[in-house]
């Protein structure tokens, strides 16, 4: 086990933080109040020193101006009555010794300079006061005085045993905290670093930590639950759209996959590929694999191209065919995306197409336009061909003959064009022409007068498409064809005569001619007279149930079953019913009906 404090748990680091701080809390404080209390000791007994000594004053002065043995025992037997003073030494003015004083010792008085100097000597340590013997305002030697400091030890040795005290009841108060602190906020942050170890280790949200307490560390327990089932609902939502995302790519018809180049390796390979080539996706393993399955013919281009377009990390489109492994042929459109990985490896991720279908459509398409080609040269329909961007035109010579001229006896441009085309004419055509290049939908194409040789117009259908672009997608070619469509024209314009003469006909009929679509039971037609006759607007008419709710009750269940008979058996039939009009009035009608 590590005994490095880096290594001590928070609570067991909380813990001697705790007890280092109250204890030199403690120790300064204890430390400072007693250095301050024996310091007010020392001066208080120097002080009662000194008054004491002025009190001995006239006994120590008799000593030291030549005093007797005498004069030392009182002196001494005075001393020995206090408590403060330990030892006291008394110099003349000539700093000799004089007398010497010890409690529980001996008392000296020298009655010559040369006895014993030595006895005067204090210890080193010990509490010294030095006073000059003053009586009456005259000085007569210095007396030393050594002090009891008795009182400033039992001071020091209180504050010591309070201070243990403390420290002791420090160190218990600390393990009762620390144990208190580990229960309630040491062990349920562990609970909650276990359980964050063992959801990382598991990626299992469904764990979730009982949350019994109402403080801070509830509230945190039921915030981490909470956290767990957004993160649940979360993957839960992840993985439904991982597995949506996945039946969408392996149910559709292209083949997505993904290689990686500097494994030689295909990731992943959808399972379609089976159907589409023959062989299962576990068969696709690198490139080569890849490149064999390609026809000879398209093989050595499509492969470098693709790894030129690699080396380049470009994106790129291949089309070629595939040999499956039945030895059946098929055409693949190979979609291409190059991506560089955070370590510099190179992905390629892309999607397969199986495009025989359109290629085959391709071939029959170009048969078609040679059939095209054919049909137009037997229909006799003139084709042009205009170059937008120099302005050339081209007229094929059937362009010509079907109006009366020879091929090119006019010149083959835009203004020889225009000279031909009716003046009511000419501002349609020309904004059609201008759909057309911007795109728009004129697949109808449009239709003119043109001025024929003879000096008569002529009716023509006139279409075109813009077959190329360039780089900006503006057009660049514009073809088209313009067929003769006179007769029709002309038909179409006897047909409306008919129509305008056989309306007047029937607008002017004593009776309402009318015709319904028996699919919507709605009127297609009835003429304006039925206004006049019933007082209903011919709006009102248009309604699918409008005519038999104007049937008279008794006669509308009659009327309305000879219709049904009529309808199902085609047949003619007449009938007579009565019919409320708009006022209220009741007539009788007559109706001849002809399905």
């Amino acid at each position: 086990m590590k005994s490095d404090i880096r290594f001590l748990s928070i609570h067991k680091k909380l813990t001697l933080l705790t007890l280092l701080t109250f204890a030199v809390i403690i120790t300064i404080g204890f430390g400072i109040t007693m250095s301050r209390d024996v310091d007010r000791l020392r001066l208080e007994l120097l002080h009662e020193t000194h008054s004491y000594l002025e009190f001995l004053g006239q006994d120590i002065v008799k000593i030291v101006v030549g005093g007797s043995v005498d004069d030392a025992a009182n002196l001494s037997a005075r001393l020995q009555s206090s408590e403060m003073i330990e030892r006291l030494v008394l110099y003349d003015e000539s700093d000799d010794p004089v007398f010497s004083y010890q409690k529980a010792g001996v008392t000296r008085f020298y009655d010559a300079p040369e006895e014993e100097a030595e006895t005067h000597v204090f210890k080193e340590g010990v509490m010294l006061s030095s006073d000059q013997v003053v009586y009456k305002g005259k000085g007569y030697g210095r007396a030393y005085t050594q002090i009891s400091t008795a009182r400033m030890d039992e001071t020091r040795t209180s504050y010591h045993i309070q201070g243990a005290i403390l420290i002791f009841a420090l160190l218990f108060t600390t393990v009762v905290l620390s144990r208190l602190t580990g229960h309630y906020f040491m062990r349920p942050i562990e609970q909650l670093a276990d359980a964050l170890k063992r959801i990382g280790d598991t990626q299992n949200f469904s764990e979730r930590l009982p949350v019994r307490r109402q403080d801070e560390i509830g509230v945190l327990f039921d915030g981490f639950n909470t956290m767990l089932d957004k993160l649940q609902d979360a993957e839960k939502e992840l993985r439904e759209k991982e597995q949506l995302y996945r039946n969408l790519i392996e149910t559709t018809l292209s083949v997505a996959w993904e290689y990686d180049a500097s494994l030689d390796r295909f990731t992943y390979m959808g399972p379609q590929i089976e159907g589409m080539t023959g062989y299962p996706p576990e068969q696709w393993t690198d490139m080569t694999f890849w490149a064999d399955r390609i026809h000879p013919e398209d093989r050595e281009q499509n492969v470098a191209y693709c790894r030129l377009q690699t080396e380049q990390l470009s994106d790129h489109k291949l089309s070629y065919r595939v040999v499956k492994a039945d030895g059946d042929i098929i055409w693949v459109h190979d979609v291409v995306s190059v991506f560089q990985s955070s370590d510099g490896g190179i992905i390629l991720r892309g999607y397969f197409i199986d495009i025989t279908e359109q290629k085959l459509t391709e071939q029959a398409l170009n048969i078609s336009e040679e059939r095209y080609d054919l049909v137009m040269s037997i229909a006799n329909d003139g084709i042009w061909d205009r170059d937008l961007q120099e302005g050339a035109v081209y007229f094929d010579p059937r362009y010509y003959r079907m109006a009366g001229y020879e091929p090119g006896e006019f010149e083959a441009c835009m203004e020889e064009w225009e000279k031909r085309v009716h003046p009511d004419d000419l501002e349609r055509v020309k904004e059609c022409m201008q759909d057309t290049c911007e795109g728009k939908d004129t697949s109808e194409g449009v239709e003119y007068r043109f001025l024929r040789k003879d000096g008569d117009y002529m009716w023509v259908l006139g279409k075109g498409k813009i077959v190329d672009f360039d780089d900006q997608g503006n057009p660049l070619r514009f073809i088209g064809t313009h067929s003769d469509i006179s007769k029709r024209v002309a038909a179409e314009q006897e047909l409306q005569k008919n129509k305008e003469h056989f309306r007047d006909l029937v607008e002017t009929a004593a009776a309402v001619i009318w015709e319904v679509d028996i699919e919507t039971n709605r009127f297609i037609y009835i003429s304006p007279q039925v206004v006049k006759m019933t007082g209903y607007a011919l709006e009102q008419w248009k309604e699918a149930e409008f005519w038999a709710e104007t049937i008279y009750p008794d006669d509308r269940s009659r009327v309305v079953g000879l219709v049904q008979d009529a309808i199902e058996h085609h047949k003619e039939h007449t009938y007579e019913y009565r019919m409320y009009t708009a006022s209220g009035e009741i007539k009788w009608i007559r109706s001849n009906v002809n399905v």
